[in-house]
Order: structure tokens, then sequence, then C-alpha cells
């Protein structure tokens, strides 16, 4: 199986049993994801104007919620993602056993605030093509975490070679304000979340660096990387299941480094043959996203098929017809209800929506 058209990629990687690698993986184009492609206005104007030009009544919302602010000076996850990025420390620290190094690297994501901690080992199938971000901030995502051309010339192959390691730390929601669905204190929990996973991982880029080391980020599918490492099975709804936080947690863009590290492996929670029973994510699915049926192959990959696109259309027609005491011509004062695949890559082979609403 080869990515990239007359190279070799190592054989597909195991990632526990509800999800396989069936067939040749295309690198999905992070440019036309969702998200980007929404700031340049190709899902439809009135999604644009949702998501680009929403103010929230609510003050949390403003501070945590993406592209929702008042002044964009306020939202902390912006100011540390556009921060320019650290030099590599050239007196590189020396590591003579890569399981010592392991334990110390999650000890200090751990530290810094992380739930989850885990290493995969890299692959080719995991990570986006070779495209670099736009250079027109407004075009860029908030959470758009790759700055400049990262590939330099090197295929995905290259790139899991020199990089072999990726590192998954990640921020579980709180479970009691998540109770609140479909309000602002339920949408809290998954922006807080999202905010301060964005902040650990930043210092913990940063460390990397200061040890001597790369440290990458917006280059992995986060979903594969977390199965592969044993974060958690795919469900049916097309999220991560934690053996203890469930569906609930938050899965940024994961750090790929050359720090010798020993990854993990996939883990089996019962949760495939729990989704083979229990179907009540399809069943409560205000959008019907989520399927009934088996799994089919997209991508190369065998998976269930999530269905949100349509919702992304669906939130932006819905806010445009908001009574116009509540619209101004160049802002909208929307509610703080989250869009379903906030943090979703939809085209990506692993999972296609982010949603544990």
């Amino acid at each position: 199986m080869a990515v990239t058209p007359g190279t070799e990629t190592p054989a597909p990687p195991y990632l526990g049993r509800s999800v396989r690698i069936v067939g040749p993986v295309a690198n999905v184009d992070m440019n036309q994801t969702p998200h980007p492609r929404n700031s340049r206005g190709e899902l439809g104007k009135a999604l644009f104007n949702w998501y680009r030009n929403t103010i929230s009544r609510d003050p949390l919302t403003r501070v945590s919620a993406p592209n929702h602010f008042a002044d964009q000076r306020n939202f902390l996850a912006s100011v540390v993602n556009q921060a320019p990025k650290g030099k590599i420390n050239p007196r590189q620290v020396s590591v003579s056993d890569p399981a010592i190094m392991t334990r110390h690297i999650k000890a200090v994501a751990h530290h810094m605030g992380a739930d989850v901690v885990t290493v995969a080992r890299a692959h080719p199938s995991f990570l986006y093509a070779a495209t670099a971000p736009p250079k027109d901030g407004a075009a860029r995502d908030v959470y758009q975490n790759r700055s400049g051309d990262v590939y330099q010339g090197r295929t995905p192959e290259q790139m899991a070679q020199r990089y072999p390691y990726i590192i998954v730390a990640t921020t579980a929601w709180d479970y009691d304000k998540l109770q609140a669905h479909r309000h602002y204190i339920g949408d809290a929990a998954y922006h807080v979340s999202q905010m301060k996973a964005q902040v650990i991982l930043k210092a913990l880029e940063g460390y990397i660096k200061e040890l001597g080391y790369a440290a990458l980020r917006g280059m992995s599918n986060p979903q594969a990387a977390g199965l592969a490492s044993g974060v958690g099975e795919l469900g049916r709804n097309g999220l991560l299941i934690h053996r203890k936080f469930g569906a609930r947690i938050h899965m940024p863009d994961p750090i790929m480094t050359d720090l010798p590290l020993v990854p993990d492996q996939p883990v089996d929670n019962g949760v495939e043959d729990f989704c083979k029973i229990c179907r009540k994510c399809a069943i409560n699915c205000p959008t019907n996203s989520v399927p009934f049926g088996d799994k089919v192959v997209f991508n190369g990959v065998e998976k269930r098929a999530i269905k949100c696109g349509p919702t992304w259309t669906r939130t932006g027609e819905a806010a445009s017809r908001a009574p116009p005491s509540v619209r101004s011509p160049s802002r909208t004062s929307g509610g703080g209800a989250s869009p379903y695949g906030r943090s979703a890559r939809a085209p990506s082979p692993h999972v296609q929506c982010s949603c544990a609403h």
C-alpha cells in the first residue's frame, strides 16, 4: 500500500477492532476541511456569517469559543496559537532510554494539565497532505496550528521516518457542565476544554524544543493518532471513546516529534461490541447523521460513516433567520450553541465528526 505514488509505505498500522485500514489512504488536504473552507466562504454565505460575523450574547463564550468574540485579543487561544514558533535548542539532551523519556514526557504533560497522554508511532496515512496553510489571516482557522512549509519538499513517508512519534495530549470536558447541553454552560465545557488543551500543547511543544528536538503540530489527524496510541476506540457516533471519560475528550492537533519515545498500543475497551447493540446515538442524533447500519470503506478505511456535513449549512441558515433585533449589518448576535463537528476534519478517513453532545 502506497500513499505517495512511486514510494513504498510501511504496512498498514493496527488501530484496534473499531477501525481498519483496508486499502490506499489519500492524505487529506487540511485546507479542504470544513473550517478552512467555511473561512473562505465556500460553504455558503449564511454559515460564513454565522461563524465569522457572530458575537455571542454570553461573555464566557466570547472568551472561549473561536470566532464568536467581540475582541479577538480577549480570546486566549487565538493569542497562543498565533504566537511565533520557538526555535529548537541546539544543545540536545541525550536520551539513552526511550522508555524513561516516555514516562517523563507523559508526567510533564499531566503536570501541565492534560488528562490523557499517549504516544503513537507515526504512519504516513495519519498525516495531512503537504500543503501550506493560507497566508491570509482571515482564511485561517483559529485553531490551525501548522505554520509555513513544514514538509520542505518531503513526502508523508519521509516525514513519518524523520519524525517517528506522535504525542497525543488532551483534556476531558467537565461532566457536570456538559449536562447543560445546547446551553451556554454546556458549550463552555467543550470550548474551555479546547482552550486548555491548546495552552497545554503549546507549553509541551516548547518543552520538547528546549530538550533539543523538533515538535510539529497540525501535521497528523488526531483521531488516527489517538486510535493507534490507545486513547480509545471509535464509537458509532464517530468519536473516540475513552475507558474513563467516554466520548467527552477533546482531540486537538497532536505533536509530531523526533524525540526518542516508546509508542503505546491500541486498546480494546469493549466499544466495538457495545456499539453493535446500543444505537442510542443514532436514535437521538437530531440531524440523523449517525448511521444505524454497518461499517463502510471510506478513503481506504473501514469505519462507520458519519454525515454531519449538512448540519454545517443548516446551522448557518438558522442563524441567518434570527430576528432583526439581534442582528446588525456587520456582526450577528447569535446564540451560544456549538455547531456539530466543531473540531472535525470532515474529509478525514478516520473520523468525520467530533460532536459528543
